[in-house]
């Protein structure tokens, strides 16, 4: 295997303890819809994979639900060996220290390792996202009460969860003698614990770093450092409708037809690939470079940047 596209790296893995119980006890998951809020954690809506009256779903969902069968996924195991760490551009290691050399850096530690879990029949999800597109966005501005921009809804498609993990990231940097170092705890055999008091970051310099999850005696798979799918973006005319709803009669049930070309370039548009890559073959190793995971992967632009986009029949989305 070549070089992965990972996807969106979450600043906040956890699940929403706000969220019903099931879905908490899985996490975030194939068919999920829902967007990146700007503290870099995934608003979950609804799962259109579900049925309607699954424990994971709210009980008001948007107009014209369909469920989309989920057929065909491949669980990878160990996709990311333990104590892996992802490192970006400007950090370096040396004696199982992280220094950073430039103004940022990010260190992301997995010392239980990873599972990658994807859709393998991504053409339906496109399809079904081209469908609903609309209605959902009525249904996160109406019932959610959200304000979404255009683009900032996503279907998810696969993702890498993890049990454990570390995030840390250098600011405002280099600063002299600023280094992490992240550390096992000696855990006493039958003792409660969590993963907060079996690791910890040693750390000085201008730095800010978390250890997750936070609840005693956890073993789901429920942590989700990265995540892929499909960017649902709504043509701009239809965007501005749902907007700016205008009473017109003689425009009720009128469709916007689908035409590849019709001129116009695609917002967001660009040509480049999904946040983070890596090779496949440096995945059993202990340290993983990454030139483009920074600290500012927290912000909910960076993915809308990250994603090149395509036409489709009243929304545009984005390929994962």
């Amino acid at each position: 295997m070549l070089v992965h596209s990972l996807g969106y790296p979450l600043y906040m893995p956890e699940p929403d303890p706000g969220l019903p119980k099931e879905y908490r006890r899985k996490g975030l998951r194939i068919g999920d819809v829902g967007r990146i809020t700007s503290a870099g954690a995934f608003d979950f809506l609804f799962n259109t994979c579900s049925p309607a009256n699954h424990p994971i779903n709210p009980s008001v969902l948007p107009d014209n639900f369909e469920v989309l069968p989920l057929n065909d996924t491949s669980i990878h195991e160990n996709f990311f060996a333990p104590e892996t760490f992802l490192l970006s551009d400007n950090v370096d290691e040396k004696d199982d220290q992280f220094h950073c050399t430039g103004v940022e850096g990010a260190v992301l530690a997995l010392p239980e390792g990873g599972t990658l879990f994807e859709a393998q029949n991504t053409g339906i999800f496109q399809e079904h996202a081209a469908r609903h597109a609309e209605s959902w966005y009525k249904y996160t501005t109406g019932c959610k009460e959200r304000k979404p921009a255009n683009g900032s809804l996503y279907l998810i498609t696969g993702c890498i969860k993890s049990r454990t993990w570390g995030i840390a990231t250098f600011y405002r940097g280099p600063t002299p003698g600023n280094y992490l170092q992240f550390i096992s705890n000696d855990v006493p055999p039958g003792s409660a614990s969590n993963a907060q008091s079996t690791y910890r970051w040693q750390k000085s310099g201008r730095v800010i770093a978390r250890i997750g999850p936070n609840s005693e005696g956890t073993c789901e798979l429920n942590q989700c450092v990265f995540l892929y799918g499909y960017k649902v973006m709504l043509h701009q005319d239809v965007w501005d409708t749902l907007q700016c709803p205008v009473s017109d009669p003689s425009r009720e049930g009128e469709q916007r037809p689908f035409s590849a070309g019709e001129g116009k370039k695609p917002l967001h548009a660009t040509a480049g690939d999904s946040p983070l890559k890596s090779h496949h073959p440096s995945m059993d190793n202990k340290t993983v470079q990454n030139q483009n995971m920074s600290a500012s992967m927290i912000a909910s632009d960076f993915f809308n940047a990250a994603l090149p986009v395509g036409y489709c029949p009243s929304f545009l989305c984005a390929n994962n």
